[in-house]
């Protein structure tokens, strides 16, 4: 893979998370993820599934929601 694919990779991996991210700071379904992403059902999944399995995100009845209201402040707050 040429490096430049990989870094447009990189960066639309970066813009995924931090949407998923953002709307985990408010709570949401994985619904609402799918619409505020555009990704695919596998990759919502997995994003979801990675940030839950860091410990930076919460499920609870199906919805995610960010459980540290540091970590909420800092993403609501992130400039990108």
């Amino acid at each position: 893979m040429p490096v430049m694919d990989s870094c447009n990779k990189t960066r639309r991996n970066r813009s995924l998370y931090v949407k998923v991210l953002r709307k985990a700071a408010d709570g949401c379904s994985w619904s609402d993820v799918k619409r505020a992403t555009n990704a695919n059902n596998k990759t919502v999944t997995e994003i979801l599934q990675r940030l839950k399995a860091a410990m930076i995100i919460d499920e609870e009845d199906g919805f995610y929601r960010l459980g540290d209201p540091i970590m909420r402040r800092a993403i609501i707050n992130l400039r990108y």
